[in-house]
């Protein structure tokens, strides 16, 4: 564990009630929700994004610092709607987003979830630039 990275207390992390590939990350004091979408595509990927989407709208936290990894997946024209739609419906809980593991088409796929969403996520090649631009 990077030594800038610490951990919430068990009591703090029942608050955040996480879903499946979901997790928290202290970086430099503050929380960080970092969604795993690493290695995943088609109905899985479908159901984690809703997943997501829903324990985002049922928290109703604002001012979030989102990371979110993609590393090994990809999205065809169903995922990537779905993207699209959740993107919009939670990006006004966050204050900043991050990606990582985002090549080739899949930062074109990212850059048509922000346009459509206004979510305004930044893709970035390592999670140590991404955790630093997120606490910034």
């Amino acid at each position: 564990m990077d030594p800038a990275e610490t951990k919430l207390t068990e009591e703090q992390l029942k608050q955040w009630n996480l879903v499946e590939r979901e997790s928290i990350i202290v970086y430099q004091g503050k929380v960080i929700l970092f969604d795993d979408y690493s290695h995943f595509h088609g109905e899985e990927a479908i159901r984690i994004i809703r997943l997501h989407g829903a324990a985002v709208l049922r928290r109703n936290r604002f001012n979030l610092l989102g990371l979110i990894d993609v590393t090994g997946s990809y999205a065809n024209q169903e995922v990537l709607a779905v993207l699209k739609e959740t993107a919009k419906l939670t990006a006004r809980f966050y204050a900043k987003s991050a990606v990582i593991g985002c090549v080739g088409v899949q930062k074109y796929f990212l850059m048509l979830v922000n346009k459509f969403s206004g979510m305004g996520a930044r893709p970035f090649d390592h999670k140590q630039d991404a955790l630093d631009w997120l606490v910034s």
